[in-house]
């Protein structure tokens, strides 16, 4: 937009707006903001006669957004002379409107000429939703303009600016350009800070107990028992629909459901006093839930009901047994509202913790069936398999137990129904680790298609495993699954209940009781209706309970649901699957090998003082792996640079100095020093110096100054500091940076070099047929000791070694992989363990 003005032109204002007037105003104080009907921004000078600035030009490039997302659908113009002259009105101006889509460096929509506040590209979007305002504060602010004294209106309001519950308003007066900030309740300053942004007193209060919200919810309660029960309903005609048999009608609908309750105690394992419980039903075919119920042994009011005298309320308490009867009562109480609904139970999921399937034989149907649930039966296995690890300690691995447990999976997932074939196999999984394939079936073992390269995908190293001691353990706890082959070929799934139980316990957390009063139920059927319908239940109990659900509520549910439905179908997927193991895999990678080094960090009574002093190699720490000391390259900019060189008494750290000298530029240093340790014959074969000191045959003097030629000697130390003037030719600092280093990285690496000879003198003693020296060079370089490798043997026996030597460091083992070397060093640590 640019503008030409005439001298006699005082001002132009251009105004966004809403709707403008019919009529103009004069009146320059009430120009802005005032020449049109709703929202608007002006862009102009103020009247000022009296200085008399001259024609008022508006800065080339200004843009304004009208329209789309914006509140403002017209531009107003108004030109203000000097003085009123009819004749000297013509051609005051020119205006150039040009339409764009794209935003200018002046870009007034965001701020405005004489116009402090921030205006929206949409001011409507904060008229919906609801406020926590304090009545009086708001009425006395909008009282007056803070500038001008005006009336305010809260329907002029520009933006909000949310702080928790309480909210900034902006709202722009009619009488001036002023825009008023106008809190919607107090706020006050904190006493721990005296500086920084003032505190809304309703956030505050809103961290304390709310007395009433206990009425509110037994309010709302009711309405969400009705709408679980519509819920349940309405899934259990879609199971109906979905099981039903075109063939067989004569004995009605009949239902495949699983079910699993949950206390809101967790039992230790020997005293199980829950005072409440609950249980749901879901579908096989729809996986939504049909049933749900409660059980409560406790009601607070019936508790006072003498002293009160309140006999008349709400009581929930339904159990007057044990905490272990609340599941299977539940279960016979279910089944029989399922019939009354005219749907029979023809097959029950679920685990075999209790005598649920008895009772519903006894009580409702002799032919209903029971089917296992997968997940329980595979925690059995997996127990099973890590008692039989502590029994054969440093034998069966971790890694181990989950080949197996893999393969057993595997066995039951491509045998379903097939109970003979799922026998089989599952006989054939213990010989085909242990290298017997003679009874493998070839759509699952590919060893008869390769015999001399097959190794094991997911074995330890690849490799069979061994000892007929294992191998017997193995075959007869394998064998007892095969002989339940039936059970494990028809297994069922109540991970849905899982699922639910998980959802209910995030609305009624274990930590708290609800039982003594109605929240549970309510709780429970939230839980059921948020697994039916999605989190779109919120809006779905505000209707039933006649309110309003909100706008912003529908979008927020729906929002969630939409990803809720996208991750579901995402995780089934064959490459989230596949993710989701490796990353496990990653986390317990070097779990192991982390026990082993940290030893006994948690176990009963383990700090008595009976036991610390039995336990003192249990606690050592076996030390990390040492990373590599980095080399850190220096800057070669302007710096002065002086070259030395040092002759030792031999090539290791602790030799003495003979000879320094350094270089810069054209000058020369050089000193001879008598050392105290004896010259090693290489060192005095390289350097051409004696055991009394002799240079050349001729004894040096240590305290002269000697300057040598440019003829170079490669072991003369003065001579190797004269090499700065091939560096000056090659003139490449690039190149020398890379091969610089500083003192710090070379004090560290001496450091490093000491510390690992004295690791390495530990293993002085082991024979050369174990390990090669430069496999114990890099046994010391990691930071071990032979003492290390025991405690480990202790800890651990042969797997224990074997951990710690290859736990995985920077994407590399420790020391090595190598099977060989393993087993050999292995097997010595035993040894000396012994």
């Amino acid at each position: 937009m640019l503008t030409e003005v005439k001298d006699n032109v005082h001002h132009v204002t251009i105004t966004a707006c809403e709707e403008p007037l019919q009529y103009n105003v004069w009146n320059c104080r009430k120009t802005q903001g005032n020449n049109c009907k709703g929202a608007a921004v002006s862009f102009g000078g103020y009247d000022d006669y009296t200085k008399q600035k001259g024609p008022y030009r508006f800065p080339k490039g200004l843009s304004i957004r009208v329209g789309r997302h914006t509140p403002y659908r017209y531009l107003v113009v108004q030109i203000h002379f000097k003085e009123a002259s009819l004749d000297r009105m013509t051609a005051a101006a020119k205006i150039s409107l040009t339409l764009t889509d794209s935003r200018t460096d002046r870009y007034y929509q965001i701020y405005a000429l004489g116009n402090s506040g921030f205006i929206p590209a949409n001011a409507e979007k904060d008229r919906y939703g609801r406020r926590v305002v304090e009545l009086g504060l708001l009425a006395d602010q909008l009282k007056a303009c803070k500038n001008c004294y005006a009336p305010l209106f809260l329907h002029n309001c520009l933006k909000e600016q949310r702080y928790g519950i309480g909210s900034i308003l902006y709202i722009p007066c009619d009488s001036c350009p002023y825009t008023n900030l106008i809190n919607t309740g107090k706020r006050h300053r904190s006493d721990t800070s005296k500086k920084g942004m003032l505190i809304w007193d309703v956030n505050t209060k809103c961290s304390m107990a709310v007395k009433n919200l206990k009425i509110r919810e037994r309010e709302i309660g009711k309405t969400i028992e009705k709408c679980a029960e519509m819920s349940c309903q309405k899934a259990l005609q879609e199971e109906i629909d979905l099981s039903r048999d075109e063939d067989d009608h004569s004995n009605g609908p009949s239902i495949t459901v699983s079910f699993d309750g949950a206390w809101q105690k967790r039992g230790s394992g020997r005293s199980y006093s829950s005072l409440t419980d609950h249980a749901t039903m879901i579908g096989e075919k729809t996986g939504k839930c049909v049933s749900q119920g409660t059980k409560s042994a406790d009601c607070r009011k019936c508790m006072y009901v003498d002293e009160k005298g309140d006999g008349n309320h709400d009581c929930r308490k339904n159990h007057s047994g044990s905490a272990k009867s609340m599941e299977s009562n539940l279960a016979v109480e279910m089944v029989q509202e399922l019939q009354c609904k005219g749907c029979k139970v023809s097959c029950i999921i679920m685990d075999d913790d209790t005598t649920t399937l008895a009772r519903l034989k006894q009580c409702i149907n002799s032919d209903i069936v029971k089917r296992s649930d997968r997940n329980h039966q595979r925690k059995n296995i997996v127990s099973d398999l890590y008692h039989l690890h502590e029994k054969r300690k440093g034998k069966l691995s971790t890694s181990t137990i989950s080949y197996l447990t893999k393969d057993l999976d595997y066995a039951i997932a491509q045998n379903k129904s097939r109970a003979e074939q799922l026998s089989q196999n599952i006989k054939s999984i213990i010989p085909h680790s242990f290298g017997d394939h003679s009874t493998c079936d070839l759509s699952w073992c590919n060893y008869h298609k390769d015999p001399d390269n097959y190794k094991h995908k997911s074995l330890p190293y690849g490799k069979d495993l061994n000892g007929q001691e294992m191998f017997a353990d193995l075959s007869k706890l394998f064998n007892t699954y095969a002989k339940n082959s039936d059970k494990l070929a028809n297994s069922g799934s109540s991970q849905g209940n899982e699922s639910l139980n998980q959802i209910i316990s995030s609305k009624a957390p274990k930590a708290t009781h609800l039982g003594a009063v109605n929240p549970l139920p309510f709780r429970v059927c939230v839980g059921v209706i948020q697994k039916n319908e999605g989190r779109s239940y919120i809006p779905q109990v505000y209707e039933a309970h006649k309110l309003s659900p909100g706008k912003f509520t529908l979008m927020h549910t729906a929002k969630i649901d939409k990803k809720r439905k996208h991750d579901k179908v995402n995780a089934s997927t064959r490459e989230a699957k596949r993710k989701r193991l490796v990353k496990k895999g990653k986390f317990n990678l070097n779990l192991k090998a982390k026990e082993i080094r940290e030893g006994v960090t948690y176990a009963s009574s383990i700090s008595a003082p009976a036991k610390l002093s039995e336990n003192d190699d249990d606690i050592s720490h076996i030390p990390d792996p040492e990373p590599e000391v980095t080399e850190d390259p220096v800057s070669l900019k302007d710096e002065i640079f002086v070259y030395f060189d040092l002759e030792t008494t031999g090539f290791g750290t602790d030799c003495d100095i003979i000879q320094i000298a350094a270089a810069y530029d054209n000058q020369n240093f050089n000193r001879y020093m008598v050392p105290v340790q004896r010259i090693s014959p290489s060192a005095s074969r390289f350097s051409k110096s004696g055991l009394i000191l002799y240079k050349n045959g001729e004894i040096m003097q240590t305290d002269e100054e000697n300057i040598v030629g440019i003829n170079y000697d490669a072991h003369n130390a003065i001579d190797d500091a004269i090499l700065q003037q091939l560096i000056k030719t090659l003139k490449s600092l690039k190149n020398s940076r890379k091969h610089s280093f500083s003192v710090q990285y070379t004090v560290s690496m001496i450091i490093k070099l000491q510390q690992k000879k004295s690791r390495l003198d530990t293993f002085s003693n082991m024979p050369s047929t174990v390990c090669s020296k430069s496999m114990l060079n890099k046994i010391a370089r990691s930071g071990l000791r032979l003492n290390h490798l025991i405690l480990a043997g202790n800890r651990g026996g042969v797997g224990g070694v074997r951990e710690l030597l290859t736990e995985q460091f920077d994407g590399k083992p420790r020391v090595t992989k190598d099977q060989k070397i393993l087993d050999s060093i292995s097997k010595h640590i035993m040894s000396l363990k012994n």
